[in-house]
């Protein structure tokens, strides 16, 4: 890897008057090796580095973080300006497996790379795509509610005051949307169950003007025509009521799929593969998602599709607020995103970063910093001190 890239981002290496960017080029190299576990692995194979430098850079030194992960968004955001297609901002989390319990954030919870729950550090990531290209543009490291139960762990490791509230995943996702605002640019934000089913996640995307394509659970339910919430009359006996119910009958998607007739199913080309161009059935329906007790109600359109075999049925919530929403752009930007989220990923497990284009490395390891092992992870405290 050149070292010519990481001086475009100098600037942000420089903190009292020291210049770090050699151990910024030394540490990319390190996390680009094969053999990448620790800082001490990392010094024994990139030539002339040293493991007491190389551990103060990441562990210690007060270079920017942030502005340097800002500038690796900026850069992307240029770079897939020639690129042609919808751009995507695509949140996905991903979970690294860690001994022992210093390491920021680490407690026993599920991880999809291994597909069970253990030992680890979750984070939650932001890619931005279009067609076939996609970079990391934001991350934020999730701390489980022991942790941020904890004051004095938290102390202990470093992490700032502002980051020692617990926040759900959808609640970090839209920390970094609302981080990302005026430095990119995207056509949809999408996302698996995790953050589509957050209705508070919707509601704040809705309120921001975003369009989003997120992925729901068959059990989630609805009604197909508008509920109307009311309070019951009080019976004369008892509290007065004040909870809200509605008449209208809900259904699942899951039988809300089972019950659609197959004249409704569209088959649409959706994309080029080996053999051809692919095809998949889908359908789009409006419906209408209440939130039990309340007055809210929530209009939202649901895509269902699935393979012309009638197997793999998936789910999105489209949110579409300057245009009349078609099942092919929506079945088009649900794939995208099923792609993006894989290519994200994929590009987490292996280096923890991600590269688009002509560019080398758009999503440096400025956006990291060091747990117990050596190796950079906590996202939320980048300049952290011991």
């Amino acid at each position: 890897m050149s070292n010519g890239y990481v001086v475009n981002y100098r600037e942000h290496f420089v903190c009292r008057r020291k210049d770090r960017t050699i151990h910024a080029c030394e540490y990319l190299q390190g996390l680009f090796h094969e053999c990448k576990s620790n800082v001490e692995r990392m010094v024994e194979r990139v030539p002339e580095s040293s493991y007491q430098q190389l551990q103060h850079f990441i562990s210690e030194s007060e270079w920017d973080a942030k502005a340097v992960m800002e500038d690796v968004a900026r850069n992307t955001n240029r770079s897939l300006e020639s690129v042609c297609g919808e751009k995507g901002l695509i949140l996905d989390e991903s979970g690294n497996g860690k001994a022992g319990e210093k390491s920021v954030g680490v407690a026993r919870q599920y991880i999809g790379n291994v597909g069970k729950v253990c030992n680890s550090q979750v984070g939650v990531y932001a890619g931005l795509s279009r067609a076939d290209k996609i970079s990391l543009v934001g991350a934020k490291l999730y701390l489980p509610r022991e942790w941020t139960a904890d004051k004095k762990r938290c102390r202990k490791a470093g992490i700032p005051p502002e980051e020692q509230t617990y926040r759900t995943k959808p609640e970090l996702g839209l920390e970094i949307i609302k981080a990302l605002e005026g430095v990119i640019e995207y056509d949809w934000v999408g996302g698996d169950s995790i953050y589509g089913n957050s209705p508070e996640l919707r509601q704040s995307l809705r309120e921001l003007g975003k369009s989003y394509v997120m992925d729901v659970g068959e059990e989630l339910q609805g009604c197909l025509e508008k509920p109307l919430p009311f309070v019951p009359e009080s019976s004369g006996r008892g509290r007065n009521r004040s909870r809200f119910v509605i008449g209208e009958k809900k259904i699942s998607l899951k039988k809300l799929a089972e019950e659609i007739a197959e004249s409704e199913w569209k088959s649409i080309k959706y994309r080029a593969g080996t053999k051809g161009k692919l095809v998949r059935e889908a359908v789009l329906k409006k419906i209408w998602i209440w939130k039990k007790g309340t007055a809210e109600v929530e209009e939202t359109e649901v895509l269902i599709s699935r393979k012309m075999d009638k197997t793999e049925v998936k789910y999105s919530l489209c949110n579409e607020p300057k245009r009349e929403l078609s099942v092919e752009v929506a079945l088009c930007a649900t794939d995208a995103k099923i792609l993006d989220r894989a290519r994200v990923s994929r590009n987490q497990r292996a280096n923890r970063v991600a590269s688009i284009s002509s560019a080398r490395v758009d999503g440096v390891a400025a956006s990291y910093s060091v747990d117990d092992d050596g190796v950079a992870f906590h996202l939320g405290n980048p300049n952290r001190k011991r």
